[in-house]
């Protein structure tokens, strides 16, 4: 019997790692599959190299990055739109150095370009967005952002402009192969977060449908 016990823990411990390795193939396996089908999706919703044909009332932008704003105001000079609005500017960055990281003249600020100084997040930006296509009596958005946040801002911008006609206009960073990114920690990691509150936006969706907005 004395040797009977060590035997018996050793097993439990063998026991223990082996539902530990299952688990965590079970996590890396379920994961996988998350991000496989989300950059599948991304495929779908963000065809082409951004859209850079469509026509609307007004295009919008979501700051995140020089790449961004620039493709808005190419689309903006191209008669895309009749005005741009740059949504979640910094409250300290004046229009002289948006202009500086463009390649495009400064008078196009003042005639053209709409500033909101508001949004804090991409529910912010929906509801500024919102208020400035009120305000210019628009029905149709371009929408401008990174491809992989494109999933995410169209569902908040259709809780909060449900008859307006959005066209997505997805903005593609050199540093982010989204179709690679099994191959870099830092896109896969970049992906699973964007993931999670993609599905906290449907469910916030859902529930609007179900009990009507939540603001």
């Amino acid at each position: 019997m004395a040797n009977e016990f060590p035997k018996n823990k050793k097993q439990r411990h063998s026991i223990r790692a082996r539902i530990a390795i299952v688990f965590f193939v079970a996590f890396a396996v379920f994961f996988s599959a998350l991000l496989i089908d989300f950059s599948l999706y991304l495929r779908v919703v963000t065809k082409g190299d951004g859209d850079t044909t469509s026509n609307a009332d007004g295009i919008v932008v979501l700051t995140g990055g020089r790449e961004r704003i620039q493709h808005a105001l190419t689309m903006l000079v191209a008669g895309q739109g009749k005005r741009l609005l740059i949504s979640g500017v910094h409250p300290a960055t004046e229009v002289g150095q948006l202009a500086k990281l463009t390649a495009h003249r400064p008078e196009l600020f003042s005639c053209c370009v709409d500033l909101d100084r508001d949004a804090l997040d991409t529910v912010g930006n929906a509801v500024s967005s919102a208020r400035w296509a009120k305000e210019h009596d628009y029905k149709s958005l371009i929408v401008v952002t990174s491809a992989y946040h494109m999933p995410r801002a169209l569902i908040e911008f259709k809780r909060k402009l449900p008859y307006m006609e959005l066209v997505p206009s997805p903005v593609y960073h050199h540093r982010l192969e989204l179709s690679q990114w099994f191959r870099s920690s830092e896109i896969a990691g970049v992906l699973l977060n964007e993931y999670g509150k993609y599905v906290l936006a449907r469910l916030r969706m859902s529930l609007d449908g179900a009990i009507g907005p939540l603001g």
